[in-house]
């Protein structure tokens, strides 16, 4: 057996090792990602913000897919900052609601470029 064939066969195996860990190392990438949108998702499921958006006609996966984190969590921090809890309460409660109705939205001018 001459040298080169051996040295062939090592990188061979080198290259499948290598192979083998990226597949793993991206499945679990995915994994990762989908247990964070998941959480993610069932965080402002639970705010004004989630209300807001289902109002807007956004839908808060597609949401996550379009935007970056830091810009919805700009939008999750202008929200809860928010003074006018009674209006947006109001508003969230209504079953048809009017884009006047939701100008008072810290986040409308966000909201109305993502839709």
């Amino acid at each position: 057996m001459n040298f080169s064939a051996i040295l062939m066969f090592f990188m061979a195996i080198s290259v499948l090792a290598t192979a083998t860990f990226l597949i793993f190392a991206i499945r679990k990438n995915f994994q990762t990602g989908k247990k964070f949108r998941l959480r993610y998702l069932d965080r402002i499921d639970r705010l004004r913000f989630g209300k807001m958006l289902e109002k807007h006609g956004i839908n808060a996966n597609e949401l996550l897919h379009t935007e970056s984190i830091t810009e919805v969590e700009t939008q999750i921090r202008n929200c809860h900052g928010c003074v006018k809890t009674e209006e947006c309460d109001r508003v969230l409660n209504k079953q048809k609601v009017t884009e006047k109705e939701l100008v008072f939205c810290p986040n409308y001018a966000s909201l109305i470029h993502q839709n």
